[in-house]
């Protein structure tokens, strides 16, 4: 059975069996950890904020380097801020485009993973009778090294260089337009 993750099966077991699973391609293997820190949802199989902490912490080698906007940063400040966006959430969806990887056809070797991962954040509160909405853009270059002996633990694969930049944006606001009965349907461009 691959331990590859969806929204539809996220669980707890799921997740741990995921870091263990050595079969997955590098792209497959990614999409999958990154489906299981981001996603969340009212449902309470939905991977805990103490459970993405534990995927992000055996995910990243204590001496990854971490590139931030090419600027050195600390892997404590990833994780935090990776985690921090999930609590401030009630809900949200995983979108990833144009993951590609080196070598997709050999998961037992290093790899490098690059692509981009598109996550819509529900907010607790409501915005013209809607949940307000972020979208967070993660623009990502990783490499993934596999773990060998007894360093290998429960994760046979972790990344040691993690490059990203995080870009925010708002969605707009769809305000309805008035249609009124008396406009010119000749000439849309008259103002009245």
């Amino acid at each position: 059975m691959s331990s590859l993750i969806t929204p539809d099966t996220i669980s707890s077991d799921n997740v741990h069996k995921l870091l263990s699973d050595t079969n997955l391609s590098a792209s497959s293997f990614v999409q999958s950890v990154f489906t299981s820190v981001f996603h969340s949802s009212f449902e309470a199989s939905a991977v805990s904020l103490e459970e993405s902490q534990f995927v992000l912490d055996e995910l990243f080698s204590p001496d990854c380097e971490v590139r931030r906007d090419h600027e050195l940063q600390d892997l404590i400040e990833l994780k935090e801020e990776l985690i921090g966006r999930k609590a401030a959430a009630r809900s949200s969806n995983v979108k990833f485009e144009q993951i590609i990887s080196t070598n997709d056809d050999r998961p037992d070797e290093p790899a490098v993973v690059a692509g981009v991962i598109v996550v819509t954040r529900y907010m607790p509160f409501l915005i013209r009778a809607s949940p307000a909405q972020r979208l967070t853009h993660l623009y990502f270059s990783a490499k993934l090294e596999p773990l060998y002996g007894e360093l290998g633990g429960s994760n046979r694969r972790r990344f040691t260089s993690f490059y990203y930049t995080l870009v925010d944006k708002v969605p707009p606001i769809r305000f309805a337009m008035p249609h009124h009965p008396w406009e010119d349907e000749e000439d849309p461009e008259k103002v009245y």
